[in-house]
């Protein structure tokens, strides 16, 4: 199946060794685009803190936040120490992935 799809690289390189695509869930925003900043700011927050519900509620449930400036936000404006505790837990344990970007 792969050597059909991918037809600019010779038949040495392609491999067979994939075994599992995963699907994972995110969210994507157009930093400043939709709204004024401050209000993109609290709309990220509060995705950020409904995956953290998500994830406590449902065992199997795992999140992505798309990039660092929305995780940076959260914490700017995220003053209960229970909840930054139990993000923080969510991120070590591979519930809650990061994205590397600063932005989209």
């Amino acid at each position: 199946m792969i050597e059909a799809t991918v037809t600019h690289l010779p038949t040495s390189h392609v491999t067979n060794r994939i075994k599992y695509v995963y699907v994972i869930f995110t969210s994507h925003i157009d930093t400043g685009f939709d709204h004024p900043l401050d209000e993109m700011e609290e709309w990220c927050k509060s995705v950020i803190d409904d995956a953290i519900d998500k994830c406590e509620r449902y065992p199997a449930f795992k999140w992505t936040i798309e990039n660092t400036w929305q995780l940076s936000n959260w914490f700017k404006r995220t003053r209960e120490k229970k909840k930054i505790d139990k993000l923080l837990r969510l991120i070590r344990k591979g519930r809650i992935e990061v994205g590397a970007a600063w932005d989209d």
